[in-house]
This record gives C-alpha cells, sequence and structure tokens, in this order.
C-alpha cells in the first residue's frame, strides 16, 4: 500500500516536468528553416484545440 501511494506521489511532478520540456520555445534554426511561419506546437497533435 505504500508503494502505490509513494508512486502516485512521485507521479505528478514528473508529468509537470514533461509538460515544461514541451513548452520550450522554438529553436531559431527551425524559424529559419521555415521562413518564420511557425505559429504553435506542431508536435502537440493536429485537429486539437489549444485549451
Amino acid at each position: 500500500q505504500a508503494a502505490s501511494e509513494l508512486s502516485a506521489e512521485n507521479l505528478q511532478p514528473k508529468k509537470l516536468a514533461k509538460k515544461q520540456r514541451q513548452n520550450r520555445p522554438i529553436p531559431y534554426w527551425i524559424r529559419m528553416r521555415t521562413d518564420n511561419t511557425i505559429r504553435y506546437n506542431a508536435k502537440q497533435g493536429t485537429g486539437v484545440e489549444p485549451s
């Protein structure tokens, strides 16, 4: 029981850290490659409204 509580405790910070990594700014060389026409994170999937 204690082990399952521990894993649930550690789950949230990991998710937050992953979201922070995904939220990083676009590298300058990608902007050069695409003529600076990027308006959203293309890796987040298509057809999903940003919340």
